[in-house]
């Protein structure tokens, strides 16, 4: 009996271990699938650590734009300021924008474009050590202003000065660990061979630019999911070779999206640039073992 109770205790244990070993798995099987359809690219940390140098709502952009000693400082190139900037901007090479002593004593908001924004607070931060008084960087930029509603001088295409990114831009984004959702519009074949880190892949067909109502639905739902845990994060739509650019203008201004852009070329545009990168590394690594072995 004492033999027969021992086992029956032994079975017990074995059983709760089990049953417990399974609860755990389908935990974590199910914090993991949470974490792939809403975790962003990268931690949100990055703007709590910098919130003292951002301004992100619509009652920050009435004060700015109604502050008469305000300056805003477009840091994007000059050929992107030409075609589409904010009235009474002053367009400053960010490399500089630390030594222009004529701001220092102004409040200064910094409008940068796209999703760089990683770069902007990095500059703000160097003017701040360098005595700048007041600086603020504009979360979201450009289209954030826009999206408010507030008025912006253009001599081209508005909305693709705007949206769009250069594979550059979102090379730096990643390599600063801005925050953003980068989704993937390609087929889940194409997405499982090569894929960028944190990317969700939402398969949708565009043909001649143009996209499906079904589709357009289905991808404006995905969006609304991100938004509900991170209004302002910019969410980067890709596809193969930037076929659907037109497609996602037209999904913006019908379903009134924000802090929504575009990957100028897709995919393979994105690759190239990589390539290329690796190339000219590998040219400069090769170019510094040739002056080694010439030094005397």
């Amino acid at each position: 009996m004492y033999l027969l109770g021992s086992q029956m205790k032994s079975r017990c244990v074995q059983q709760l271990l089990k049953g417990l070993k399974q609860l755990l798995v389908r935990g974590l099987c199910i914090c993991v699938i949470m974490l792939c359809l809403t975790g962003p690219v990268f931690s949100t940390d990055w703007g709590a650590e910098n919130s003292k140098y951002l301004l992100v709502t619509k009652k920050a952009l009435e004060w700015i734009e109604n502050e008469s000693s305000m300056v805003f400082v477009d840091i994007r190139g000059k050929n992107k300021y030409d075609k589409v900037h904010i009235p009474d901007s002053i367009q400053v090479d960010p490399r500089f924008l630390a030594e222009k002593k004529f701001l220092k004593n102004k409040k200064v908001v910094i409008i940068y474009g796209g999703i760089n924004i990683g770069q902007a607070v990095a500059i703000g931060k160097e003017a701040i050590l360098k005595g700048f008084s007041s600086i603020h960087v504009l979360w979201g930029g450009l289209a954030a202003w826009k999206e408010a509603g507030k008025r912006v001088i253009g001599t081209g295409p508005i909305e693709s000065g705007i949206y769009g990114i250069s594979p550059l831009e979102l090379h730096n984004a990643l390599q600063e660990r801005t925050p953003l959702y980068v989704i993937d519009t390609r087929s889940s074949a194409e997405f499982d061979k090569c894929s960028i880190d944190g990317s969700i892949n939402v398969q949708i067909f565009c043909t001649c630019g143009n996209l499906s109502q079904a589709f357009r639905d289905h991808l404006s739902k995905q969006i609304a999911r991100v938004r509900k845990t991170h209004e302002y994060f910019p969410i980067v739509l890709l596809d193969r070779s930037g076929e659907c650019k037109s497609a996602i203008h037209d999904l913006r201004r019908d379903k009134g999206l924000k802090q929504v852009f575009y990957l100028r070329g897709g995919m393979n545009a994105y690759q190239d640039f990589r390539k290329n990168m690796k190339k000219i590394l590998a040219g400069k690594r090769q170019l510094g073992r040739m002056r080694v072995k010439q030094c005397p």
